[in-house]
């Protein structure tokens, strides 16, 4: 059986993704704004999502953009944010 080239790049991509690591840890808003603010970032915007760049849930669909949200019948919950700041 030949693989052929999309083939090996799919496998590639299987393979990494099976040999990836994550770490992750939860942090409210609030503790990463007053964080950055108690550091000596003035904060300059703000902004919330309903929208994130990959499916983290089966039931997501895709928002026509590139990202992916929740069904129109559920609730709308902010999912993503963007913060820009710079040292006060």
């Amino acid at each position: 059986m030949d693989i052929d080239e999309a083939d090996q790049r799919r496998m590639a991509v299987i393979a990494a993704n099976e040999a990836t690591t994550s770490f992750e840890w939860e942090h409210g808003l609030g503790e990463v704004v007053s964080a950055l603010v108690g550091a000596g970032i003035a904060i300059r915007s703000l902004r919330e999502s309903d929208e994130l760049p990959w499916p983290r849930w089966p039931q997501m669909l895709p928002a026509g953009n590139g990202f992916w949200r929740l069904p129109d019948n559920q609730p709308r919950l902010p999912m993503f944010y963007a913060l820009l700041g710079e040292k006060a």
